[in-house]
């Protein structure tokens, strides 16, 4: 036997195949399952099965061959997480469907998220798809008061499910970043908007914020309780969240791992808080809290805990007046392209008498 042949074989593949096994089965279970405390009870079957197969020994192989990595998953932090948070990670990840392979999934702040090529992976894997077509416009800039400037993508997307047609329609807006041409923009854009599709197909909730939306532990874990676009909706419809990350991120060369435990990331300092005075007596301000607000169904800690979210606001942000109005307008226009498609598909579902 070669050496290429020795290094490439794994000697006791079962434990592994078990794995996939687990993984597969999982997901077959939970679409036919209707009660959601039974859902819940495979979940926790299969998490303990899938502990029980990834010993520290398996994930720190796991860790010094895809941490960091495009090949495997990256993360916010160079010498990555340690054992302990990876395995959970990758068993969130397992769960909901994607791998620590090909960049499906990072680490951000500790937590799992999917990628463009999670949600590509995850829309080739389950038969219930197919026929998926993208159709990106060209990005329209726009100048924004607080020096920050966005892009707005224009979309079509059409799909089948289950053998039936679907189609999806809207504008994505994209936060702009110092030296992001076109081709970035389109692609953090498509990542958007397959989650989208996802969304509005399987009547999941995952979430489609950027890699930058949640960086550090404190921005979320403050954003997870009043989260704001998504998990206001999870609470209404009992829809499970899992939080999306930008696939294009860029951390440079990794460093060595170093030796565990290691120490936990260090958050930034915390953002200025806007003019509180000023925008309290601000009457365009005051019209926009008072007129979109409840038109989009959207509560103002659910603002406030998004702004937090995103960098936009300090950790301690307590009034939606300490946000900068631009942003303020930002997070309602997420929040517009979102729910047209969750009602599209609650109507589906009455409709069907499901």
């Amino acid at each position: 036997m070669s050496t290429a042949t020795q290094i490439l074989t794994i000697n006791n593949p079962a434990p592994i195949r078990e794995i996939d096994d687990l993984v597969i089965g999982y997901g077959k279970a939970t679409q036919s399952v209707e009660h959601r405390f039974e859902a819940t009870t495979l979940m926790a079957n299969a998490k303990i099965a899938l502990q029980e197969r990834l010993p520290d020994d398996f994930v720190k192989r796991l860790k010094s061959g895809a941490e960091n990595c495009r090949l495997g998953f990256k993360t916010d932090r160079p010498d990555g997480y340690p054992v302990p948070v990876v395995r959970e990670c990758i068993i969130e990840g397992l769960l909901t469907g994607v791998y620590p392979f090909g960049n499906e999934m990072n680490i951000i702040a500790g937590n799992s998220y999917i990628t463009k090529e999670g949600f590509t992976g995850l829309m080739k894997r389950d038969g219930r798809f197919s026929d998926v077509r993208i159709e990106e416009d060209v990005p329209i800039y726009e100048d924004a008061k607080n020096g920050n400037i966005r892009a707005i993508v224009p979309f079509t997307a059409s799909w089948k499910f289950e053998g039936k047609p679907d189609s999806l329609k809207g504008n994505i807006p994209i936060r702009v970043n110092r030296g992001m041409g076109d081709d970035a923009i389109l692609g953090k854009a498509e990542r958007k908007i397959r989650c989208r599709i996802w969304n509005q197909a399987t009547g999941s909730v995952l979430t489609d914020g950027d890699a930058e939306d949640a960086t550090n532990d404190s921005r979320a874990a403050r954003a997870r309780p009043v989260s704001g676009r998504v998990n206001d909706i999870t609470r209404m419809t009992g829809g499970e969240t899992v939080a999306v990350v930008d696939d294009d991120l860029n951390y440079g060369d990794p460093a060595p791992k170093a030796t565990e435990p290691e120490s936990a990331p260090q958050a930034p300092a915390a953002k200025p808080k806007a003019d509180l005075a000023a925008n309290r007596k601000d009457p365009a301000y005051k019209e926009l809290l008072l007129g979109r607000c409840p038109k989009c169904g959207v509560h103002p800690d659910a603002v406030i805990g998004y702004a937090v979210a995103l960098g936009a606001a300090p950790d301690d942000a307590s009034s939606v007046y300490e946000i900068d109005r631009d942003t303020v307008c930002e997070i309602l226009d997420e929040w517009d392209n979102l729910l047209p498609g969750l009602k599209e598909r609650t109507d589906k579902i009455r409709a069907e008498g499901r």
